[in-house]
C-alpha cells in the first residue's frame, strides 16, 4: 500500500509540471516531470500484482475505464493534457488501461502454470514385460489455472486461444495509433514485467532492473532518432526496485482502495482549478 502513496506523490509532481510548466522555473519544472515519471514502474507493477490478487477482473476494468475516463473528461473540459502539447492526447492512465488488456489475454495464452499432476500409478507388471514405468494420468481441467478474480468465457481452449492471440496483438498495436502520453513505452513494460514474473523463478528484481534497462536503451534510441532529443523517461528506473518489494500488511479496506482511484482524477481537476484561480489559465 505504501507503494502506491509514492507513486501517487511522485506522479503529483509530474502533474504540476504538466499543468504549471510555463510558470515554475525552468529547473524546478524539469525536476518535478523527472519524480513524475519515476511513478512508471510502481504503477505498471500494481497493475500486474493487483490483476493477480483482484476478486473479479471484470470490476478491476471497468475501475481503471472510470478513473481513466473521468480524468480525461476534466482535461477536455480545461482543454489541458498532461504532455504539454497544444494538441489532444489521452491521459497515462489509457495506458494502464491498455496494459490490462494486454496482461489479460496473455494469461489465456500463458496460464499460471499446470497444477500438479492428478494421479501417477506404476503399470502393472507380467512376466514378459516386468514393467516399471508409470501411468500418468492428467484430466484436461487440470492443464491450465487462472488468477482466481480471473473472469474467462466459457468457450473451447481453440477459441480462448485465438481470442488471447487477437487481444495481446491489439494491446500492443493500440499505444502507435492512438495518442497515449508514454503509451508505447508503458505497454511495454508491461510486457516486460510480465514476462519476467512469468520466467524468473525466485527474487526476480535484478532481472526485471536488466530487462527494463535494456527495453529503456531501445525506446530512447528510437526516441532519438526521430526528435534528435534525449527522452528523459530513463530516469524511471530508479524506482524499479521500489516497485519489486514486497507488501506488508492486510489487504486494504475498500475506501482505501477507491481513494487511490479517486486520487488521480481529483488531483487534476484541484490542480487546474488553482492553475485557473493563480494564474488565469
Amino acid at each position: 500500500m505504501y507503494k502506491k502513496l509514492l507513486g501517487c506523490v511522485l506522479f503529483a509532481f509530474g502533474s504540476v509540471s504538466a499543468i504549471f510548466g510555463e510558470h515554475l522555473p525552468g529547473p524546478v519544472g524539469l525536476s518535478f516531470r523527472l519524480l513524475g515519471l519515476m511513478s512508471i514502474p510502481i504503477f505498471v507493477r500494481s497493475l500486474i500484482t493487483g490483476f493477480e490478487r483482484t476478486r473479479n477482473s471484470g470490476n478491476y476494468f471497468l475501475r481503471l475505464s472510470l478513473t481513466a475516463s473521468l480524468a480525461q473528461l476534466i482535461l477536455f473540459l480545461f482543454n489541458r493534457s498532461l504532455d504539454g502539447s497544444a494538441g489532444f492526447s489521452l491521459n497515462p492512465m489509457y495506458a494502464i488501461l491498455i496494459g490490462f488488456g494486454l496482461v489479460y489475454g496473455l494469461e489465456i495464452l500463458v496460464p499460471c502454470g499446470p497444477r500438479r499432476i492428478a494421479s501417477m500409478r506404476l503399470l502393472e507388471a507380467n512376466a514378459q514385460t516386468k514393467s516399471d514405468r508409470f501411468d500418468i494420468r492428467v484430466s484436461p481441467q487440470d492443464l491450465v489455472e487462472w488468477p482466481k478474480g480471473m473472469k474467462v468465457p466459457n468457450w473451447p481452449i481453440a477459441m480462448l486461444q485465438l481470442f488471447g492471440i487477437s487481444l495481446v496483438v491489439f494491446c500492443l498495436a493500440l499505444p502507435f495509433v492512438l495518442p497515449v502520453h508514454l503509451g508505447v513505452f508503458i505497454v511495454l513494460l508491461v510486457l516486460v514485467f510480465y514476462a519476467v514474473d512469468k520466467v524468473v523463478s525466485g527474487p526476480n528484481v535484478a532481472a526485471a532492473f536488466l530487462c527494463m534497462a535494456m527495453l529503456l536503451a531501445t525506446y530512447m534510441f528510437i526516441q532519438y532518432r526521430l526528435t534528435r532529443e534525449l527522452d528523459p523517461v530513463g530516469v524511471s528506473i530508479a524506482t524499479v526496485f521500489i516497485s519489486y518489494l514486497p507488501e506488508k500488511g492486510r489487504r486494504p479496506g475498500r475506501i482505501a482502495q477507491y481513494a487511490y482511484y479517486a486520487f488521480y482524477p481529483v488531483h487534476i481537476l484541484v490542480l487546474i482549478l488553482v492553475s485557473r484561480i493563480l494564474f488565469g489559465s
